[in-house]
């Protein structure tokens, strides 16, 4: 093995064990996630599971301070036109709320005596730690999207202020039966639409994925020719016009109120207009600049606005008992 292959190997050990174990430990959240585990951002499995569930929303300007959410309310009635000058009136107003961005950095440090050696290893060391300084940023970024940053101001799904959240009314476990689990989480994802009369509606679904596994291997109807998993039980009832699958994803994994139990549903309006992720910048790193005479640095930076929930109403969480 080469220096430059001992030097890469012990380099992501120690980010996995150490450095990222640190830098993510959930010490800024909200006590009833305070269970969160570190390892969701572990280095050895590099996981960017907010881009796969949101949507990034880059309108955001890079350089804006704070970011505005703008919501249109109207009031009004029409009537029968019967003569006259006086008609009612269509009126409207609006309401707004202002959150932060925040830059994500990561440094890199060069050694010029090194990057002119004749074995090129310094080199080769600035382009693997340049890649994980853009690792360790998309993962911290990841983090926020499900936790938020409470110094900062920023919300997560996890973390946002006007969703709505429930307890199962049953434990998802191998104790319940299909039957039975498919009831509840119809009850769960019916929740946003029925109680606002079809105004609100979500059309994707996401959990952990020892919840994801126990829906897609707990069959329904077991002795029939017709049995089927609950998953599908469930997709099937959409009827094609709302949920079409059950994602897992490990950042769902054991973040309830009752601990590592306990793991998360999100039902939610995917489209970018209702519920999106602001990223006003995508890793990028700036000009290099001298820490002193033999030493450079190069800083990795993104931008970030939190999550952002337009239409609130069709989003909702759930925590159900998993172990």
């Amino acid at each position: 093995m080469s220096k430059t292959e001992q030097t890469a190997l012990s380099v992501g050990i120690d980010v996995s064990k150490e450095k990222l174990d640190v830098d993510f430990a959930p010490t800024r959240e909200p006590q009833q996630f305070a269970n969160a585990p570190a390892g969701h951002a572990a280095a050895r499995a590099v996981r960017r599971s907010i881009e796969a569930v949101l949507k990034m929303d880059r309108t955001v300007p890079l350089g804006a301070k704070t970011h505005t959410w703008r919501r249109m309310l109207g009031q009004g009635e029409a009537e029968i036109y019967r003569g006259g000058d006086k008609f009612k009136r269509a009126s409207s107003s609006r309401i707004e709320e202002q959150f932060p961005t925040v830059y994500v950095v990561c440094a890199v440090e060069t050694n010029h005596l090194e990057l002119l050696s004749d074995s090129f290893e310094g080199r080769r060391d600035f382009e693997f730690e340049s890649r994980l300084a853009v690792r360790l940023i998309r993962e911290r970024i990841n983090r926020i999207g499900f936790f938020g940053d409470a110094e900062s101001g920023l919300s997560g799904i996890l973390t946002h202020p006007q969703l709505a959240k429930k307890v199962a009314g049953l434990p998802y476990t191998d104790a319940s039966s299909g039957t039975a689990l498919v009831a509840d989480i119809n009850s769960f994802v019916n929740f946003a639409r029925v109680t606002s009369g079809g105004t609100f509606r979500p059309d994707s679904l996401v959990t952990s994925i020892r919840q994801e596994l126990l829906f897609a291997q707990t069959l329904l109807n077991v002795a029939s020719a017709s049995a089927m998993t609950a998953r599908d039980f469930f997709i099937k009832g959409q009827g094609g016009r709302g949920i079409s699958d059950i994602i897992g994803i490990q950042e769902l994994n054991g973040v309830g109120p009752a601990g590592a139990s306990q793991d998360a549903w999100f039902a939610y309006d995917s489209n970018t207009d209702s519920t999106h992720m602001v990223m006003s910048q995508e890793p990028s790193p700036l000009p290099v600049h001298a820490i002193d005479p033999l030493r450079n640095q190069t800083l990795w930076i993104a931008a970030v606005g939190g999550v952002v929930m337009n239409d609130v109403g069709s989003n909702h969480l759930q925590f159900a008992t998993a172990a």
